[in-house]
């Protein structure tokens, strides 16, 4: 319960710090949920098959006057504060935003999971982009952030994100006095192309030493109308904590989706990873959905994976949101 009496006391404080603008919070509240029944068809799976609810979200957002705004998110199943943030418009092409959120780095994740096209992330995103700054950080961290927009033109224009963040993972307080950094830079062409790269720099207190890990990415999206189409590579370096030998673990996915006017979006995704350290694997994704409307879903996702550790897996969620 410490985190969602966190979580009410972020908004007591918020709405006291901005009394003096004399506007009153007028917060829009909000849930999601995920559940799930997944079919895994592993030899070793026991079960090999199981309902599951997967999230339990409470959201609310708010003003507390004309530039400032806030944000926070509870999930009710873990009883655990996922972010929460309080964001500043500068004008209109600049806004600030401190406190705990995800950082600008692997495009897939950084997008709001409500959102995702299918079940489960790239294995570069679970293998990579979820490990960096800390383990089981939701993609989270805590710092300050600046967002910013360049529009050259009608057909060109470049979005600047970069955060300065502890490097600890979420609900957490540092533990050096270095902070990690994670910078996204793209590029909107022709209102259909995103080309983007992103850089994570930081380091990590082990055994009374500090050990550096970055990462590299590169985007590639096009979308038009009903049609998505997505590529991500990303490598990184970083020691490892037993052997303190330097890893280059990599790979890639590339996905395309489309939505029929029934509702119905089919895709397909094809993803890469190696570990550095001998170990590689590859997948399939077939992916059908039904949307009610854009946050309500029924989706079925079935993996055909290329690893001997890991059979292929049958996916069938339902998600309700507001």
């Amino acid at each position: 319960m410490k985190s969602f009496t966190s979580l009410l006391l972020f908004i007591f404080a918020t709405s006291m710090l901005f009394a003096q603008e004399k506007q009153s919070i007028e917060p829009d509240w909000g849930v999601w949920i995920q559940s799930s029944y997944i079919q895994n068809e592993s030899d070793n799976a026991n079960p090999d098959n199981t309902f599951q609810l997967n999230t339990a979200m409470l959201l609310v957002n708010g003003k507390t006057a004309e530039k400032w705004s806030f944000h926070a998110m509870g999930n009710v199943k873990s009883q655990v504060l996922m972010q929460a943030w309080v964001k500043y418009q500068v004008d209109k092409y600049l806004s600030l935003r401190a406190g705990q959120f995800k950082y600008p780095f692997g495009y897939e994740a950084y997008g709001p999971l409500v959102k995702w096209k299918f079940v489960s992330p790239s294995f570069i995103t679970t293998n990579i982009v979820k490990k960096l700054g800390a383990e089981g950080a939701f993609y989270r961290d805590t710092g300050l952030a600046a967002e910013t927009l360049f529009p050259f033109s009608d057909s060109f224009k470049l979005h600047v994100k970069a955060m300065v963040f502890n490097g600890t993972g979420a609900n957490t307080n540092d533990n050096n006095n270095k902070k990690d950094l994670a910078v996204f830079v793209g590029a909107d062409i022709q209102k259909y192309f995103l080309a983007g790269v992103s850089i994570y720099s930081g380091t990590r207190p082990w055994n009374e030493q500090e050990l550096d890990e970055s990462a590299l990415g590169f985007l590639l999206r096009y979308q038009k109308q009903s049609l998505t189409i997505q590529s991500e590579y990303i490598r990184a370096k970083y020691d490892n904590y037993t052997s303190l030998d330097t890893i280059n673990p990599e790979g890639y996915y590339l996905y395309a989706t489309y939505m029929f006017p029934q509702n119905i979006e089919a895709g397909f995704r094809f993803d890469k990873y190696n570990d550095d350290q001998g170990s590689e694997k590859s997948r399939s994704t077939l992916s059908a959905g039904y949307y009610f409307n854009p946050l309500n879903r029924l989706m079925i996702n079935y993996e055909i994976i290329d690893d001997q550790n890991t059979g292929n897996l049958l996916t069938v969620l339902f998600q309700a949101a507001m």
